[in-house]
């Protein structure tokens, strides 16, 4: 799930599954989502990455999604952005962010990455 300010131009269907993005709610959620994870850096773009909760005892599901996240960051800095990664979330964060961002039921949040330029 990508949370930004306002997404223009994306469909409003990208409810689809297997490594894709999806919105799942629309509007600004950023500071519901900083408010939910202690130390998140403050940025434009927060992209939580989330694994089924079947998935959450198989050491690929978790490795996968580090791959994902440093994908991400390397495409990130190829165009000039730099990034953070932010794992290790706790059941309590876990919980918050599900009641910011509105995941579905039997999806956990494992980790949040930052987007945005240095200031």
């Amino acid at each position: 799930m990508a949370c930004t300010g306002t997404i223009t131009g994306t469909p409003d269907d990208l409810t689809t599954r297997d490594h894709r993005l999806e919105l799942i709610k629309k509007g600004d959620v950023r500071d519901a989502l900083r408010s939910a994870v202690s130390e998140l850096p403050d940025a434009p773009l927060y992209i939580v990455l989330s694994l089924d909760a079947d998935d959450m005892d198989k050491w690929y599901a978790r490795l996968e999604a580090g791959f994902v996240a440093g994908n991400i960051l390397l495409q990130g800095s190829a165009i000039g952005v730099g990034g953070w990664f932010t794992t290790g979330l706790g059941d309590d964060e876990q919980v918050r962010i599900d009641k910011a961002i509105g995941l579905e039921r039997d999806d956990l949040p494992i980790a949040i990455v930052s987007i945005g330029y240095d200031k």
